[in-house]
């Protein structure tokens, strides 16, 4: 079965995130064009964070992108990450660090490193 590779990105300049089609691959570099700038500012790669969907959905069929925070019990949640080691999708933390594991239990997104940091702080 394969996935459908989607990105989307955060905007590290006005701090926004950047949904597909905006964001463009040209010869190994991605960037969007940020049409709020005057005469529609083209922002690197060095001025955004891309983010890879992982091919799976939450509990109520959101997307899940690296990036994304997730939780499948009040106050247990993780980070999506991808492990260049194991080649696969993971999270971080909480005991669970196996994806898959973590899927089966229904998972839902409760937000992001980037828009919503102070989730990823322990208590």
């Amino acid at each position: 079965m394969q996935r459908e590779i989607k990105f989307r990105a955060w905007d590290t300049v006005n701090k926004r995130m950047i949904l597909e089609p905006y964001i463009h691959f040209v010869d190994g570099e991605s960037f969007y064009l940020d049409q709020r700038s005057r005469g529609g500012k083209m922002r690197s790669d060095l001025e955004i964070e891309l983010m890879q969907f992982t091919g799976l959905l939450d509990k109520n069929g959101k997307e899940i992108y690296s990036g994304d925070i997730v939780e499948n019990h009040p106050n247990v949640r993780w980070e999506v990450k991808w492990s260049e080691k194991k080649a696969q999708w993971r999270v971080g933390g909480g005991g669970c660090s196996d994806f898959a594991l973590c899927s089966m239990g229904k998972v839902e997104i409760i937000g992001n490193i980037y828009e919503n940091p102070e989730l990823t702080k322990k208590d």
